[in-house]
């Protein structure tokens, strides 16, 4: 299966569940074996996320094949500018500079702690996964 009838199908499934993916790529074509798999990926909202094709029948040319997304971790920069922009919206506060410890990996309760700069004072919060679903991590930001 040619890779762009795969990131096709992925992006119409993603579509379907009401996702705006971004950038859907596939690195190379999906090998018509039942069980051959290709991961391919796509962004939401700047969060890259994983989508597993996975063939599960073939009957001459037609190939069926079955997408599932995985999570990969929030890289550390990427998190620090979305909780820049979270909470400025959210407190009305002007947050000049953030910084996270550590990526924010896709399991739910996972931390990191990140340091807002607002008019030269730190502030630091706490960021906690609170679901991993359809390869999206959501959090929640807690004052530390």
């Amino acid at each position: 299966v040619a890779k762009d009838n795969v990131a096709k199908t992925i992006m119409d499934q993603l579509q379907k569940q009401n996702i705006d993916a971004q950038n859907v790529m596939c690195p190379t074509d999906l090998q018509a074996i039942v069980g051959q798999t290709l991961r391919c990926s796509f962004t939401v909202d700047g969060q890259p996320v994983d989508a597993i094709a996975t063939v599960t029948s073939t009957d001459g040319s037609n190939v069926k094949y079955d997408i599932t997304t995985e999570a990969r971790p929030i890289a550390k920069d990427l998190l620090a500018h979305k909780i820049t922009e979270q909470v400025s919206q959210q407190t009305r506060l002007r947050v000049d500079t953030a910084t996270c410890d550590a990526d924010l990996q896709p399991r739910v309760s996972a931390e990191t702690i990140c340091t807002l700069m607002s008019a030269d004072k730190p502030m630091n919060v706490t960021v906690t996964v609170t679901k991993v679903s359809g390869g999206l991590i959501k959090y929640s930001i807690k004052r530390a």
